[in-house]
């Protein structure tokens, strides 16, 4: 018996190693698969602060999904500096400590945000944060989490010594950087110089890069210098007394666009100071990518008078969007835009046109009126294609001032008078009559489509439904909507729905291509389409709640607006329902066309909504009883006159007495017959 269990436990082991072997090689299991799910990790620029110091949190998240949201709870006594977050795509909500980023762009994104340091010393001060993917699912953030707050030993008024940190004299610690060029092709290697001075006995500068830039490995060029890198931000710890100057190598992103760099040096004395001189690189688009030209009819404008401006646009995908900004003192000439395709939105100098045609290439003119001052200007601008990477334009420069006078013409010899021709008339042939065709149905085809990238294909006898990229709306197209629409795609960009009355809410533009991928607008569909536009729980909380949501929309809060012709919107009849997840489901249908449908919502009924709700919801009313009729009194009797002029209308005899007259009249009819037939006999 004892032999065999020593038999058995050999096999038990093998079995155990084999399981565990089949586990990490079985797909979606062990950590082979956890590595390529949702992750976020945080950094710190300092492990250790001083009070009331400002320090950079770097947020790197991955494979969320189509969208996602990191939530940060910041310790108590830090405070987030507001508007300080690096991304423009990515929108930030402060709730006490809590600290909301909404993530609209997909997959990866790498940022980074301002915090403010507690004013009390210490060092358990942690942070703790969650991503949550697009499936809403949360996954806690990881790296660094534990920060220090340092009282300064400056003998100034700070915390611990009676306020803040001492400032630094204009001959102190200082660290400048230069770049070896300001535009760089994707990829290139550039070179960083930094030069520290007065940082005391030893020091370290820090460097964040930018998004998409990578340090070169051993290229920092002394030798004395200590490199230490985590993602990007890289340290150099410097060894050597008061003064140095070095450099290192970095590659540019892949992504064109415009990038910073930021720094800090940190002197003897453990106290933070910025590093200054360059720091903004623009990544130019490489070759056969996303390209947009700007040219002028004509570079010298007299003050106050205008200037033609021609775009020419290309490669940035299934839609794209231009901003131009305009100079000091010049104006966009509104409606003066050559393609009626393109919307124009116009906000202070920055004038933005959503191009909605495909980009190969696109060509649009719009005027824009001058300075009345002379001098010179420029006008830049920036592409953004399809998948919503910006591009920076040429910039172009434009003289205001007075035009040299038109050299005068030369006198030129007077033609000699040619006699006068008379041509003859010519006989007017009688026209042939053009036999009418009947017309017939076209009919309804399907064929191979050029698929446009992010679009639904849509076969003609077909219906689909068509989610955008972030899940707020759905697009139910009817069967056979029209005999050439294959493709449709789905925007959610709330910039797109400017214009529209009150405060948006949501927007949902749907553009629609034919078989060979071309933009197919101002199309009418045969049979009606519908869309259902989604607010989830969250954007319903921040109305208020699903009971001021429905009072609003009860009190005509809550409207539907379509972009129709000439960019004029107009309201359209919806219907609102609750979804199981705590938000709202508005469906429109019967739309004719596609195009811009706008969720608005009229911020003072909301208000009154608001209260509204909140004066009910205490001490709900019971409904009002229904009203039980009471026994009207029977009136006192007075005396009247008497009124001889007999009763017209219903009559007032009893209905016994009437019964009783007719049977007896009945009964004299009766009798008298019969009497009448006995006196005939009697005289026979």
């Amino acid at each position: 018996m004892v032999s065999s269990r020593k038999a058995l436990v050999p096999l038990l082991l093998a079995v155990g190693i084999a399981v565990g072997v089949l586990g990490l090689l079985l797909p979606g299991s062990g950590p082979v698969a956890a590595q390529n799910g949702p992750t976020a990790t945080r950094s710190f620029s300092d492990t250790s602060v001083a009070p009331g110091a400002e320090f950079t949190v770097t947020l790197t998240a991955e494979n969320y999904g189509f969208s996602g949201r990191v939530t940060e709870t910041l310790p108590a006594g830090f405070s987030y500096v507001d508007g300080s977050v690096s991304d423009a795509a990515i929108r930030a909500t402060v709730n006490g400590q809590d600290v909301r980023f909404t993530l609209f762009e997909v997959g990866n994104v790498t940022f980074t945000y301002d915090v403010m340091a507690s004013d009390t010393p210490g060092d358990d001060y942690h942070f703790s944060g969650v991503l949550r993917d697009s499936s809403r699912v949360d996954h806690v953030v990881g790296g660094d989490n534990t920060i220090s707050v340092v009282a300064g030993d400056t003998g100034g008024p700070g915390p611990g010594n009676g306020g803040g940190t001492t400032p630094t004299p204009s001959d102190g610690p200082e660290a400048t950087r230069s770049l070896s060029a300001s535009q760089a092709e994707p990829g290139e290697h550039l070179t960083v110089t930094i030069s520290a001075t007065s940082y005391g006995f030893s020091g370290r500068v820090t460097e964040t890069l930018p998004s998409g830039f990578a340090y070169v490995d051993g290229s920092v060029s002394d030798s004395a210098i200590r490199v230490a890198v985590n993602g990007q931000e890289v340290r150099f710890t410097l060894f050597e007394v008061g003064d140095v100057t070095f450099s290192y190598g970095v590659t540019a992103s892949d992504t064109p666009g415009t990038y910073d760099f930021s720094g800090v040096l940190r002197d003897s004395q453990r106290e933070d100071h910025d590093v200054i001189g360059d720091s903004t690189v623009v990544v130019l688009a490489p070759a056969g990518g996303p390209t947009a030209v700007r040219s002028l009819s004509s570079a010298l404008v007299a003050p106050g008078g205008s200037v033609d401006v021609t775009i020419t646009a290309e490669n940035y995908g299934f839609s794209g969007r231009v901003t131009e900004t305009l100079p000091s003192g010049f104006a966009y000439v509104d409606g003066s835009v050559s393609n009626a395709s393109i919307r124009v939105l116009v906000s202070g100098q920055d004038v933005r046109f959503t191009l909605f045609e495909v980009g190969d290439p696109v060509t649009f003119t719009y005027t824009a009126t001058v300075s009345s001052t002379e001098g010179d200007y420029t006008i830049t601008g920036v592409l953004r294609d399809s998948q919503r990477n910006d591009y920076p334009m040429e910039s172009t420069a434009i003289e205001v001032g007075t035009p040299p006078p038109p050299p005068s013409p030369s006198p030129s010899p007077e033609p000699s008078p040619e006699p006068d021709k008379t041509p003859r008339p010519t006989r007017t042939p009688t026209p042939t009559a053009i036999p009418q065709v009947p017309s017939t149905p076209v009919p309804i085809e399907k064929v191979d489509v050029t698929a446009v990238e992010g679009a639904t294909t849509i076969q003609p006898d077909a219906s689909a439904m068509v989610s955008s990229a972030d899940g707020t709306a759905t697009v139910m197209l009817p069967s056979t909507s029209r005999a050439r629409t294959y493709q449709v795609m789905v925007s959610t960009d709330a910039g797109d729905c400017s214009g529209a009355p009150d405060t948006v809410q949501a927007c949902v533009t749907v553009v629609s291509y034919n078989a060979e991928g071309d933009m197919e607008s101002d199309v009418l569909l045969i049979n009606r389409a519908t869309i259902v536009i989604m607010l989830d729980a969250d954007a319903v909380e921040e109305l208020g709640g699903r009971a001021v949501v429905l009072q609003a929309n009860a009190i005509g809060a809550v409207s539907v607006h379509q972009d129709g012709a000439n960019n004029m919107w107009s309201s359209r009849r919806y219907a609102m329902a609750l979804t199981d997840d705590g938000g709202v489901a508005v469906t429109v249908t019967g739309l004719r066309s596609l195009g811009s449908v706008a969720l608005v919502v009229d911020d003072d009924l909301l208000m009154m909504a608001s209260n509204q709700v909140a004066g009910i919801t205490p001490t709900p009313v019971p409904p009002p009883p229904t009203a039980v009729p009471t026994a009207t009194p029977e009136p006192t009797a007075t005396a009247t006159p008497t009124d001889d002029t007999p009763p017209v209308g219903d009559s007032t005899l009893p209905v016994g007495l009437l019964v009783v007259l007719t049977l007896t009249g009945a009964l004299m009819v009766y009798t008298g017959s019969r009497v009448m037939r006995a006196r005939r006999s009697a005289v026979r």
